[in-house]
């Protein structure tokens, strides 16, 4: 899978932010066991990822992962 991102970033250029939308249920057990990073775990790395529940919660990640790289960039 390390090579999947590592092309993912080197052809569109970094950072790449990704999101994997889930259940609520699956969420909460990937919170639990630990078993998939948190987002934090990729913080000013080439490669983000987190995971969602909503198109909302996922929309707001990527707005904010957008305004990190650029401040500047005003919200729509």
């Amino acid at each position: 899978m390390n090579t999947y991102y590592t092309t993912l970033v080197a052809e569109l250029g970094p950072p790449v932010c990704m999101v994997y939308f889930m259940s609520p249920d699956l969420r909460k057990d990937f919170e639990v066991d630990g078993t998939v990073p948190e987002p934090a775990t990729y913080a000013g790395k080439a490669f983000r990822m987190n995971q969602c529940t909503t198109e909302s919660e996922a929309m707001d990640w990527l707005l904010q992962e957008q305004q990190k790289e650029n401040p500047m960039r005003k919200a729509v």
